[in-house]
């Protein structure tokens, strides 16, 4: 069994920043995934110095808050995955750079994709505009098929659903102490929500 700790939505808060270290220490993961918006339109040494101090393995995407040096920062770090995938405890995980990046073709089905905007109606409402996930995405994934989409964006919308049987988290924002715990032996995957 592997035990993934999925965060989102750091925004460069000191806050959120100490609220992955508690959640690491209380739920033991083996791999921190960060789906994106790790500062709030930089600096990139902030994001560093986050990534320099975890001591399991990262993958991490940018989102749309990240500007240039942090998405220079992820291709040259080795926890940035993206739009490339990385075998990890058995997992291929699969990363996406913001935006989507369309006509994609990985290389084999990933067991997990990571992107920060969830796919079209799967834990993306906010007020306001209503669905704001992605639709090519919502394609790609039921094309490919992963066991589970890890992604984050929509701060209103923390929530666990299937999207034909591919299970979709998005754990809203770190910054408030919000993050998910994922579960995969083999085919199961078992998720729950937790906050601090």
């Amino acid at each position: 069994m592997v035990r993934i700790l999925l965060v989102s939505d750091i925004h460069g808060s000191d806050g959120g920043f100490a609220a992955i270290k508690k959640l690491i220490n209380s739920h033991k993961p083996d791999i921190l995934v960060i789906a994106g918006d790790i500062t709030h339109f930089g600096p990139a040494k902030w994001a560093r110095k986050l990534l320099m101090s975890i001591q399991i393995p990262i993958i991490a995407v940018n989102g749309n808050c990240d500007t240039g040096d942090v998405i220079q920062l992820l291709m040259e770090h080795p926890a940035g995955l993206l739009n490339e995938s990385k075998m990890i405890k058995g997992l291929d995980i699969l990363g996406l750079s913001y935006p989507f990046p369309k006509g994609l073709e990985p290389e084999f089905p990933p067991d997990i994709v990571v992107a920060h905007v969830p796919p079209y109606g799967c834990n993306d409402f906010v007020p306001g505009p209503g669905n704001i996930g992605d639709t090519e995405l919502r394609k790609f994934i039921l094309k490919h098929r992963p066991k589970v989409v890890l992604s984050g964006h929509a701060h209103e919308s923390p929530g666990i659903v299937e999207l034909e049987g591919i299970t979709c988290i998005n754990p809203g924002p770190v910054k408030d102490g919000r993050g998910a715990i994922i579960e995969i032996d083999g085919d199961n995957v078992n998720a729950r929500l937790v906050k601090l």
